[in-house]
């Protein structure tokens, strides 16, 4: 059985049976994917549904269409840190709730929907959190504690290296006017990730796309240097699937097309991987442009 590709979703595009679910659902007819990971936000994105009503939203799936969960991150308001509120998704739509009931809430629905789809563990991965220059004890103040409080476990969610530092200038000023000029990734490089792994007895997913950004970061200063990320997260207690989303220029997260030159290093470290999401911009893709992405990546990184 070769290696496996994912392709990437909403839990809100299955509810609404959007274009890029019939996206999904053509790509793993083709067998282009074999299943897709759904990114599951705070159950207000989708007040139609309720627990009781998952079992029948999985039943959209057609057989032998796997699934991994992708918990809410920080682009819906979600953060261990209590910190950074990225697209002001929690400061709009709380309702008075404190950050940490946000969080649970959020985490708990990921639960809900792993099981009802019939995700083996680990159901998924999870983004670890974020703190601000003044605040690292952050880590063990706020960020162990609420990963612990939820429940979220060894056993049930994998914890993915994010980027190490969130550098305000580098975003569109009418997103960020509410940022402070800094935050640091929790688990963004080696260090800090081992220690997050030590102290829950985990396991990371590793983003290769953020490695690649976190040695732009580091090669502009921003950064003390970590020589040979790549093979520090490999050290560390890793998952046999991991994140790609292509080879970013510059000192963000961006998803690309895959049309870049392929990474001799990413390609060697896949090599002990089985399965890759591919979180590439699927939504703004036709058919063939999606099977022409994956073929690209099958091929220049010599996954198969």
């Amino acid at each position: 059985m070769g290696k496996k590709v994912y392709g990437g979703l909403l839990f809100e595009d299955i509810v609404n049976e959007t274009k890029g679910f019939e996206l999904q659902l053509r790509l793993f007819e083709k067998g282009f994917i074999n299943g897709t990971q759904i990114r599951v936000a705070h159950p207000i994105f989708t007040p139609s549904i309720a627990e009781k009503d998952l079992p029948n939203i999985a039943k959209r799936l057609p057989r032998g269409f796997e699934v991994f969960i992708h918990f809410g991150a920080e682009n819906v308001g979600v953060d261990f840190g209590e910190v950074l509120d990225e697209k002001e998704v929690f400061a709009k739509q709380n309702k008075g709730k404190s950050w940490l009931v946000w969080n649970g809430e959020t985490s708990k629905f990921g639960i809900e929907v792993a099981k009802a789809f019939g995700v083996k563990k680990p159901y998924g991965v999870i983004h670890p959190g974020y703190t601000i220059p003044s605040g690292y004890l952050n880590i063990e103040r706020c960020v162990l504690p609420s990963l612990k409080t939820f429940g979220v476990n060894k056993e049930e969610v994998l914890f993915e290296n994010i980027l190490p530092v969130v550098i305000k200038s580098q975003y569109p000023s009418e997103d960020t006017k509410n940022w402070q000029d800094f935050y640091f990734g929790i688990g963004g490089v080696p260090s800090t990730m081992g220690f997050i792994l030590r102290e829950l007895r985990a396991k990371c997913l590793i983003d290769f796309t953020h490695i690649i950004v976190a040695q732009h970061q580091m090669s502009k200063g921003y950064l003390f240097l970590e020589n040979r990320l790549i093979e520090g997260f490999l050290y560390l207690p890793h998952s046999d699937i991991c994140h790609f989303s292509g080879i970013p220029k510059g000192l963000i997260d961006e998803h690309t097309d895959l049309s870049e030159d392929p990474s001799l290093e990413v390609t060697e470290a896949l090599q002990v991987m089985e399965t890759v999401c591919l979180e590439i911009p699927f939504h703004k893709m036709t058919l063939d442009q999606a099977k022409k992405a994956i073929d690209r990546f099958r091929e220049g990184y010599k996954f198969y």
